[in-house]
């Protein structure tokens, strides 16, 4: 926020040799990240976006990417501070249609729980 960004993508890959080591042994100490639709980093990447969000305050956009494949794990990373998500490895699986029923899925919801905008529902599940 120093240097004046408004947004920030997070997260997109991640490192951990035991993460990248559940899609292999070979992978533990390749170099490079790898991201998927794995529980483990589709967790780590949803806590990240909450640590962003509680260190600026909700005051940056933060793109929400790691393991998103339907509406719930969207509104994980929306819950946790994310103003978007990013959906690549659910199209990849799932083809095309995904992010039309992300959409409608979590119009649903907020029609369900009577929520007007998605900013309501931004960081809701961050603890200070």
């Amino acid at each position: 926020m120093d240097n004046g960004l408004t947004g920030i993508v997070a997260t997109n890959t991640t490192s951990s040799p035991a993460i990248k080591a559940c899609y292999g042994e070979r992978w533990r100490n390749e170099d490079g990240g790898i991201s998927g639709d794995d529980p483990e980093f589709r967790d780590l990447s949803t806590r990240l976006v909450g640590y962003i969000y509680r260190q600026t305050g909700g005051r940056m956009d933060i793109i929400g990417v790691g393991g998103v494949h339907d509406a719930r794990t969207a509104l994980e990373k929306i819950w946790a501070g994310a103003t978007a998500v990013q959906v690549v490895t659910g199209i990849r699986e799932e083809g095309m249609h995904l992010p039309g029923s992300i959409n409608k899925c979590i119009v649903a919801y907020m029609e369900q729980e009577g929520v007007a905008t998605l900013g309501e529902m931004r960081g809701i599940g961050v603890v200070s």
